[in-house]
């Protein structure tokens, strides 16, 4: 887990790892994730979860993740695991920090929708 000491860093961090990471449809990360990212950072939103791959991005908030209908987010999230190139990250604005987590839906979102669930 990476920390950070000003919202600024952990965001030049994040761009670094795009810039690295994607080879196409930047512009999913330009016109999409990175604004997204500025209004979760505006908005005070805790934790964010972004998937950054050679083709592309996504970005989802734990809202979307447990949201109790709507899946898409959750299966992105277990879509792409088996892509190598994906990079999962779990960002945290509160303790500014970024930590890489393996490729799949996070655990800790798998046992809160089984709690939810029962």
């Amino acid at each position: 887990m990476k920390h950070f000491k000003t919202v600024d860093e952990l965001h030049q961090f994040l761009e670094r790892q795009a810039k690295h990471t994607i080879k196409f449809y930047y512009t999913d990360w330009k016109n999409y994730d990175r604004p997204e990212i500025m209004r979760h950072t505006g908005e005070k939103t805790q934790e964010i979860y972004i998937i950054l791959r050679e083709s592309g991005s996504y970005l989802f908030d734990r809202a979307e993740l447990l949201h109790p209908v709507r899946d898409f987010a959750r299966v992105v999230m277990d879509y792409y695991s088996t892509d190598k190139t994906a990079k999962y990250y779990k960002v945290n604005f509160d303790a500014l920090t970024v930590e890489r987590i393996p490729a799949e839906l996070p655990q800790d979102i798998k046992r809160e929708l089984k709690q939810k669930a029962a």
